[in-house]
């Protein structure tokens, strides 16, 4: 059992995903019965993880906090007990706590991770099945979907909101990136997992390897909090997109 309690809100309800069901409802009331279920069932699967991501930010938040508070006060205090001693059993026990709560971060961070990419993935499947499928593109992932998104464009003779193209190569690098090489396929038998608290406060996982050479580098997690707010702009983006091309949908 975790040493550490830490209150988490999970929101069943949050500002951006209101908005999207409030896009849904509306996009709705525009189809027949048959179209209304399925654009409703398909715009669905976006929203089922958007939940997801949206309850795994809640969960990181209060973890983040604890740990960069806890932090600061062990900073504080090894300052302030300068020089070499045993600790004594109370304080073996806290760090034991202490190893138990960066592990509910780490933990807290690649879910985060592993849904957003997942929600992606429900988006590019989404776009596939609403505009329909064309020759040489593939919507099984958002990564191939950024490779043939301007051939698509073209092909289904789609305007694309101004950015949009910009921020799907942004999710690519901030999550589909960091969720397929640092999280799902890393294959390191020395990979080393750390926390850092960056200079906003936020906890973020370092990665760097147990004896590491010249092509070994450091590198950390992709802020969860400008993740939710690049998502939030492509979220925005997915609607213009439905909204200017409406008239061009299955």
């Amino acid at each position: 059992m975790l040493g550490y309690f830490v209150h988490v809100e999970r929101p069943m309800r949050s500002e951006i995903i209101d908005r999207f069901v409030a896009f849904v409802m509306s996009e709705r009331r525009l189809y027949g019965t048959h179209d209304n279920n399925r654009v409703g069932f398909s715009l669905g699967q976006i929203g089922r993880y958007l939940r997801f991501v949206e309850i795994a930010r809640s969960r990181y938040l209060p973890v983040s906090k604890t740990v960069a508070e806890r932090f600061r006060k062990t900073m504080e205090e090894a300052r302030q007990n300068l020089g070499t001693r045993e600790l004594i059993p109370e304080e073996i026990a806290e760090l034991e706590k202490e190893g138990q709560l960066h592990q509910l971060l780490h933990f807290e961070i690649e879910s985060f991770f592993l849904f957003a990419k997942i929600l992606l993935d429900k988006i590019a499947h989404f776009i596939g099945d609403y505009f329909g499928q064309a020759h040489g593109v593939s919507f099984r992932s958002h990564d191939k979907l950024c490779k043939g998104i301007d051939q698509y464009l073209k092909e289904k003779n789609l305007q694309i909101p101004s950015g949009m193209k910009n921020t799907m190569v942004e999710l690519r690098s901030l999550v589909a990136d960091y969720r397929d090489k640092q999280i799902a396929h890393l294959q390191n038998p020395r990979a080393l997992h750390v926390t850092q608290i960056a200079a906003n406060g936020a906890a973020q996982i370092g990665a760097s390897t147990l004896y590491p050479n010249e092509k070994d580098k450091f590198s950390s997690s992709p802020s969860v909090e400008h993740v939710c707010a690049v998502i939030e702009v492509y979220m925005s983006q997915l609607e213009s997109l439905i909204e200017i091309n409406r008239s061009k949908s299955r």
